[in-house]
């Protein structure tokens, strides 16, 4: 599958793309607004994975634009304990829980 993950951080934004990539999938990271916005207009991605160090309002913004531009790409939003849900999140993971976050990303893939 491609996903593509956005996180503001770059140490976990690494081990996240080692990660996904060491089941198969192929990763396009994003590091910024912006660079998460080109991301998902120049892929056909699969799955959209919004790190937690992605600000709230950024959060929102980046999933609205994922539903508007590929409404069936699922969308894993990896929060903070004790933040605000994202309503737009097919499926939210606790952050420091990456076991959870590839189980979750396997669910998508046998969707398909």
């Amino acid at each position: 599958m491609l996903i593509v993950a956005v996180s503001y951080d770059f140490e976990s934004l690494n081990r996240r793309i080692v990660a996904l990539q060491n089941l198969g999938h192929a990763v396009v990271p994003a590091s910024s607004l912006e660079s998460c916005i080109n991301a998902m207009f120049t892929g056909a991605y699969h799955v959209l994975v919004i790190g937690a160090t992605v600000p709230r309002a950024d959060r929102i913004q980046i999933a609205k634009e994922s539903r508007s531009l590929r409404a069936q790409a699922g969308i894993i939003s990896v929060e903070w304990p004790g933040s605000d849900r994202l309503e737009q999140a097919d499926i939210t993971i606790p952050a420091g829980h990456e076991e959870l976050l590839l189980d979750a990303v396997r669910r998508f893939q046998y969707r398909s």
